[in-house]
């Protein structure tokens, strides 16, 4: 729920981490309904310490991949808020096949490519 109490408190700790003017750089770009409605592809985790370093990461499991909400909010934060990590998690006893993710921050596309599948290209618009 985009309004929820936990949510609520999330954007607080944001507003209160990252510097206003990335936050409105951020703001400022093209949204769609779903991203602006119901935040759509925002990553999984905010993570910060006490000095204010900060980061989101994505989780990812099993043969989960991003989906293009993802890769658009993605490349977003990292055009004007900072990093992304993209983390797999696996048991101990799964074989993990390496994947690179590309974005083009200009036109808020991405790719990926893994050693199995070559490469995923997904394009989006700026609506």
């Amino acid at each position: 729920m985009p309004n929820s109490p936990r949510k609520r408190a999330g954007r607080r700790k944001i507003k209160a981490i990252i510097p206003a003017a990335k936050l409105a750089r951020f703001r400022d770009l093209p949204t769609t309904h779903s991203e602006a409605r119901f935040g759509a592809g925002t990553p999984d985790l905010f993570l910060y310490d006490d000095e204010g370093r900060y980061r989101f990461a994505e989780v990812k499991i099993d043969r989960d991949r991003l989906r293009a909400t993802q890769f658009r909010r993605i490349a977003k934060i990292l055009r004007t808020l900072g990093d992304v990590n993209i983390v797999h998690l696996r048991e101990s006893d799964e074989v993990y096949i390496a994947k690179t993710y590309m974005f083009n921050l200009r036109r808020f596309e991405g790719s990926t490519r893994s050693s199995n599948d070559g490469i995923q290209t997904t394009a989006f618009g700026r609506g």
